[in-house]
């Protein structure tokens, strides 16, 4: 099992509807099951609709959306564990027709929305809002810039989406903003198995630097900070959120950060403290009292 996502609650009571349980990715059984609370699975995909599945987010009707990293592509699995769509998976970000696709997928979220998700593509140095429209998959490039996200997550509210992305992106204007070579493979270097690529790097003029941003899906201004590594984002509200923040290189830098109006606020740890290599982060919201105001 790669990533776990529980099932939200209906944004209205939906009379008959108890969705109670969580998603799972199941990535060395090349399935998706889903559970409820007393640990009956409920629901699985049939073999082959998924290989290698490293993230599922869980909408609220029951279904779900997950990432087939075997085919890198999307797919939509409805409540009952069946193949809703999938996204069309190329090398160039662009389809023979004009219509965009995903190149890498390397995160998702859907926010309980059951009809759309955003995706992180790595490679595609761009954030996807993912819409189904007639049981197929179409794409909305986010008008923010990003370099190789690796991690986002979104809060909506009323017709407004916010999104937090881990990505790479210079927060130092570059000479040639938005490009990179692709790596020199070595004679005799062994080739990747099919499905698989090496990996660009950017050239000296726009070096690799890791940040957090936030962003209003629509528009494309950011706000933006400086982290380490960060592993893995999780909102809190529109204005904040957690972050994982791993740095590979150092055990003294390692730390659970919360960004938001207030700046910057830090957990800090090491190999001898409380946080040595965090790898991942979510944020718990507030329970609700029995009269249904927020504690």
């Amino acid at each position: 099992p790669y990533d776990v996502s529980v099932i939200p609650r209906a944004p209205t009571p939906v009379p008959g509807m108890a969705n109670n349980g969580f998603w799972v990715a199941d990535m060395g059984g090349n399935r998706l099951v889903k559970l409820n609370y007393e640990d009956e699975v409920t629901a699985v995909t049939n073999d082959d609709i998924v290989v290698s599945p490293h993230a599922v987010s869980a909408a609220w009707d029951g279904s779900c959306w997950a990432i087939d990293w075997g085919r890198e592509s999307v797919v939509k699995i409805d409540a009952d564990g069946k193949l809703v769509a999938r996204s069309i998976s190329c090398s160039t970000g662009i389809l023979a027709d004009g219509s965009l696709c995903i190149i890498h997928p390397a995160a998702l979220d859907c926010g309980g929305d059951p009809d759309s998700c955003f995706v992180a593509d790595y490679e595609g140095n761009a954030v996807y809002k993912v819409t189904l429209e007639q049981n197929s998959i179409k794409l909305i490039r986010s008008s923010a810039e990003y370099f190789r996200p690796s991690a986002l997550n979104v809060v909506t509210t009323g017709n407004e989406t916010t999104i937090w992305v881990a990505d790479r992106k210079s927060l130092v204007s570059a000479p040639v903003p938005g490009t990179w070579t692709p790596v020199v493979i070595p004679t005799g270097t062994p080739r990747p198995p099919p499905g698989q690529r090496f990996t660009p790097v950017p050239p000296e003029a726009n070096p690799e630097k890791h940040r957090i941003s936030r962003n209003i899906f629509g528009e494309g201004t950011v706000q933006q900070w400086s982290a380490s590594a960060p592993m893995n984002v999780s909102a809190i509200d529109s204005s904040s959120c957690w972050v994982a923040d791993r740095d590979a290189g150092s055990y003294m830098i390692n730390e659970i950060r919360r960004y938001g109006p207030e700046g910057q606020l830090s957990v800090k740890g090491n190999a001898y403290h409380s946080i040595s290599m965090p790898v991942d982060v979510e944020n718990v919201p507030p329970q609700s009292s029995q009269g249904g105001a927020s504690e």
